[in-house]
């Protein structure tokens, strides 16, 4: 009972600060998402270095991962001129250029700590920026219904794999969850969108519904694909800073592949 009260105030604080970030436009928001870059890499370094960590090996590879958080989110925000990611471009380049004259005994395991959280966690991160400052008569909707989504296909998943679920979805990454579980929450995903939709007067529901459709399949993936991780480093959470969840990453895992998914989604159909 302890933990459950843990986990839910836990819970309720971090979904009141990404609310309270997207009310309070694009500062807030990088400033927010900007932290969670920051310890993503961070437990994704650790990870990688398991017992051997050290953070001075890692800083490259979170400034990599801030600034190419920050220019991007800048770009899709029209704050910073498109040319401005070649900058980002020759980054990646010199992280190769550079283990040459290093003397490293594994250099493509370093490149790969270096790249990673780049790739994993920044790029996916900056592209809830195209969410977020996407026009629409009701300013931030988009990335307010992303993250409802979320949040809902997690519960919703859990709750009707706790009640229905007998048949493994993947059982040699995430041996717990279900296939009763994840159209539990689809379902109930899919609901909210057309929920969204009708009350917005949409004259298109199934627009909102894809989107929300969508939204559940990536997070899903995310979700397994974060587990993938943990189960190759034989590690239960990826850190320990959001008590009752784990790390920024067990609790953002969805994020990673369902907001560069939402993305495209709304460049195409919206």
């Amino acid at each position: 009972m302890k933990n459950l009260l843990l986990r839910s105030l836990t819970g309720i604080l971090y979904a009141g600060a990404v609310l309270v970030a997207i009310h309070y436009g694009l500062v807030s928001f990088l400033f927010l998402f900007g932290i969670f870059t920051l310890l993503g890499s961070y437990e994704m370094i650790r990870m990688l270095q398991q017992q051997s960590f050290s953070i001075k090996t890692g800083m490259p590879a979170i400034a990599l991962a801030i600034s190419v958080f920050l220019i991007i989110s800048l770009i899709l925000a029209n704050h910073l001129p498109f040319e401005t990611l070649f900058f980002s471009i020759v980054a990646f380049g010199l992280i190769f250029i550079l283990q040459l004259y290093s003397g490293n005994s594994a250099p493509a395991f370093r490149i790969a700590e270096n790249i990673l959280p780049t790739l994993y966690i920044a790029i996916p991160f900056s592209t809830a920026i195209f969410l977020l400052e996407k026009p629409n008569e009701i300013e931030g909707i988009f990335i307010y219904l992303f993250f409802i989504t979320l949040w809902i296909n997690d519960s919703m998943a859990y709750v009707t794999g706790m009640l229905f679920g007998k048949h493994r979805l993947f059982e040699r990454i995430s041996p717990k969850k279900s296939w009763e579980g994840f159209f539990g929450g689809l379902v109930f995903s899919v609901a909210t969108g057309l929920t969204v939709g009708i009350l917005t007067e949409s004259d298109n529901l199934f627009i909102w519904a894809g989107y929300s459709l969508v939204v559940s399949i990536f997070a899903t993936f995310g979700d397994l694909v974060e587990s993938m991780f943990k189960r190759s480093f034989n590690i239960k959470d990826s850190g320990n800073i959001l008590p009752g969840h784990g790390g920024i990453l067990d609790r953002l895992d969805g994020a990673t592949l369902g907001l560069p998914a939402a993305a495209a989604y709304l460049y195409f159909f919206f």
